[in-house]
């Protein structure tokens, strides 16, 4: 271990390095989640906008209560 520490503390490229990679890890990780969100919304918004159609078409009495069923 103590020549884990020796080599780092002797070449802090290595944990510069390290770090670059933990950050971009990290930044690719956050992309994806954000992905992700975008498409939850997306899939939200298009359930919303479904939902008020088939609304709008029960009040038009194009819809009966049991086809909204």
């Amino acid at each position: 271990m103590w020549e884990g520490v020796r080599e780092a503390l002797l070449n802090p490229n290595l944990i510069i390095e390290q770090v670059s990679k933990l950050q971009a890890r990290q930044s690719a990780q956050f992309a994806a989640e954000e992905e992700i969100k975008e498409g939850e919304k997306h899939a939200i918004n298009q359930i919303e906008r479904e939902e008020s159609r088939l609304l709008e078409a029960y009040r038009l009495g194009i819809l009966s209560p049991q086809q909204l069923i």
